[in-house]
C-alpha cells in the first residue's frame, strides 16, 4: 500500500497535472466516427470551444470560464473557506445557424470544471462537463436538440452513470389576452 502525501497548491497547479493526460486521451478517442466524443481541456479563465461535425448540423460550444476566490466563502458555492478556483461564467451553444438559450442553472453550481466533450446518441446531443477532483469530482451532462436545451443531470465521478439530480426543461410561451 503506497501512501499519499498531500499539499495545498493552487487551482491552476493541479489542473495541468489532471489534463495532460485527458488531453492526450481527448485526440485518441476523439479520433473516431461521428459519435465519437469530441473532447476539450477547460481553460480555468478564458474560452473553450468543442465542436461536433457530422452529415447532420454541426455542434458548436462555447464554455466561458473565470477565476475567483481569495476573498469570502460565498464567492464558490458551497466553499466553507476562501479558497481559489475556476467556475463556468457562460454557455453558449450553436446548432447549424441557431444559437439556443442555455439556462443558468446548467452551469452555475459548478467549480473547477476540468473538460468537456460531445457526443449524439440519437436526435439527442450531449454536451458533458467533468470537474472537481477527488470525492467531490463530478460529471454533468446537458441534453439538447436544435431547439433547446432538454434535460440535466449531474452525477459524481465515483458513480458516473447513477445521477444523483436530474433536471427537465420545457418551452413555455406566454401569450397576450
Amino acid at each position: 500500500m503506497r501512501s499519499v502525501v498531500t499539499r495545498r497548491v493552487r487551482a491552476s497547479q493541479r489542473r495541468v497535472l489532471v489534463l495532460a493526460p485527458m488531453a492526450f486521451l481527448g485526440v485518441v478517442v476523439g479520433a473516431g466516427g461521428s459519435n465519437a466524443a469530441k473532447r476539450a481541456p477547460i481553460v480555468p479563465s478564458g474560452a473553450t470551444t468543442v465542436g461536433l461535425t457530422d452529415s447532420r448540423a454541426p455542434v458548436t460550444v462555447v464554455i466561458r470560464t473565470k477565476q475567483v476566490g481569495g476573498g469570502s466563502p460565498c464567492t464558490v458555492p458551497g466553499a466553507r473557506e476562501p479558497i481559489e478556483a475556476s467556475i463556468i461564467s457562460d454557455v453558449a451553444i450553436t446548432v447549424g445557424q441557431v444559437t439556443l438559450l442555455v439556462p443558468s442553472s446548467v452551469f452555475a453550481d459548478l467549480v473547477d470544471p476540468n473538460e468537456a466533450s460531445l457526443t449524439r446518441e440519437g436526435t439527442a446531443i450531449i454536451l458533458s462537463i467533468q470537474g472537481g477532483d477527488g470525492a467531490e469530482g463530478y460529471i454533468v451532462r446537458a441534453y439538447f436538440d436544435a431547439q433547446m436545451i432538454r434535460r440535466r443531470t449531474l452525477s459524481s465521478l465515483l458513480m458516473p452513470d447513477k445521477p444523483t439530480e436530474d433536471t427537465r426543461y420545457r418551452r413555455r410561451v406566454l401569450k397576450d389576452r
